[in-house]
């Protein structure tokens, strides 16, 4: 096997670069069939077939097909194909994301499925699954990519480039040797992943519960508890108070006049996604650039301890996200879709506040008010009826300094997963390429080897 190893030669082609020089050079609709017909001709109306839309197929080949109809019930149009065939989503992102998949097997003998799969059917001097690993090469989807046609959100690989790729084979032995390679490896690293994604969720029901606990029964396991008097808070230490936002705070929604001013000056807007994605708000997001009125920036200049949250979204559980100003800045507004919760007096701290509103019990408030359809928002007096558990101030800075703490360790073990869990997908990515472009060499026991 190692002679098809021996020597190198350039492909021709940018994205494939070197490649085996005994590896012999095809144009895919030299040996496959792109869009085949069905193999056995036309479902009889009452044959049952597999259905299964684009959302069936997983970005790592893996097909879903347990929903099963009778032909003459399934929504005409639809693209057929069977075992044994290689689908490819032709529609941006859904083909950049590495939509597709090698078809092994089946419930029934046709499946029908998203219109915007390219199938092929392996005819000639290719085996199933490396073609679909060649396919899979996040390589060869970024040229597919730069080849797309078609307008903006709405952009598709083409049949002919599909048809026209080249692509460079060894016999189907040693074909067949790599996709079990790979089969055998990327299930390895996908196993990784998935443990290291569990570790993820189980970090994340930690920090949750470790907010809930510091912000409703204190950092104290030995002091006395009372019942709140609020059904969903429960019981909390008995020198606490149960307070409504507007006894404590300035609620200011945002409605930044989009109207022209004559003593207009540029200012910077902490928008809806610099709340979203960023717990505290500093110096070091990079904010929209836009124009306001002196008196727009009168009301709506942000300062050190202001609580910011979400007042609307698409998603009524997106709502109510919170971020604190840990640093003031010159002309700095709060943007659109986000109300300021100001504290204006010494009874609450802005970061305790913070951290009480990131407790998912005191958010749900919001959920459970927000109205809409397509887009749902809360109402002010909404937000000014909230209520929070109020711990002494002194008590308060220190439940806020414990969870700092705490929760960044935690945030920083996250970032450490998720960091390794980027590279497994950068090298499962890679190890693809090297193999289906024979620049890694699979030995006969499976193995590998530069």
């Amino acid at each position: 096997m190692n002679r098809f190893y021996q020597e190198m030669q350039l492909s021709g082609d940018v994205w494939l670069g070197e490649v085996p020089s005994l590896w012999k050079s095809y144009r895919i609709k030299d040996i496959t069939l792109l869009s085949p017909n069905f193999s056995n001709g036309a479902p009889d109306k009452k044959e049952l077939c597999s259905v299964i839309p684009m959302e069936k197929v997983s970005e790592k080949g893996v097909v879903t097909s347990n929903n099963v109809e009778e032909y003459s019930l399934i929504t005409s149009g639809l693209t057929n194909f069977e075992a044994g065939d290689v689908i490819f989503a032709k529609i941006t992102p859904c083909m950049e994301n590495g939509k597709g998949a090698y078809v092994e097997k089946l419930p029934v003998q046709y499946a029908l499925g998203s219109t915007e799969f390219h199938v092929l059917r392996p005819r000639y001097m290719v085996d199933g699954k490396f073609l679909y690993y060649y396919t899979y090469n996040s390589v060869y989807r970024d040229y597919a990519e730069v080849n797309m046609t078609g307008a903006a959100g709405q952009k598709r690989v083409s049949s002919r480039f599909i048809n026209y790729t080249r692509i460079f084979l060894p016999n189907t032995q040693v074909q067949q040797r790599i996709a079990a390679y790979l089969n055998k490896t990327c299930a390895a690293i996908d196993k990784t992943i998935e443990a290291k994604q569990k570790q993820l969720e189980i970090l994340d029901a930690l920090r949750k519960s470790i907010i809930h606990k510091a912000v409703t029964r204190g950092l104290d396991d030995s002091v006395e508890l009372k019942d709140s008097g609020v059904e969903w808070l429960g019981r909390i230490p008995r020198h606490w108070e149960v307070t409504k936002l507007k006894k404590q705070c300035e609620i200011i929604p945002s409605n930044v006049d989009k109207k022209s001013h004559d003593d207009e000056m540029e200012v910077k807007l902490c928008n809806y996604v610099d709340v979203y994605y960023n717990d505290f708000i500093d110096d070091s997001i990079e904010y929209m650039i836009a124009t306001a009125s002196e008196h727009e920036l009168r009301k709506f200049q942000l300062v050190e301890n202001d609580v910011l949250i979400t007042k609307d979204s698409e998603d009524p559980f997106d709502i109510a996200v919170p971020a604190i100003v840990i640093k003031s800045q010159a002309k700095l507004l709060c943007g659109y879709h986000l109300s300021i919760i100001r504290s204006n007096n010494r009874n609450l701290i802005g970061i305790y506040l913070f951290w009480a509103l990131k407790n998912r019990f005191i958010a749900s408030q919001l959920h459970r008010e927000a109205t809409g359809i397509t887009r749902w928002a809360i109402a002010n007096k909404h937000v000014k009826n909230s209520i929070i558990p109020l711990p002494p101030r002194e008590e308060q800075s220190k439940i806020a300094y414990f969870l700092n703490g705490k929760i960044s360790e935690i945030q920083n073990i996250k970032k450490n997963i998720q960091n390794q869990i980027s590279t497994l997908n950068q090298y499962r990515k890679s190890l693809i390429h090297e193999c289906v472009t024979g620049k890694r060499r699979i030995n006969e026991d499976l193995s590998s080897s530069k």
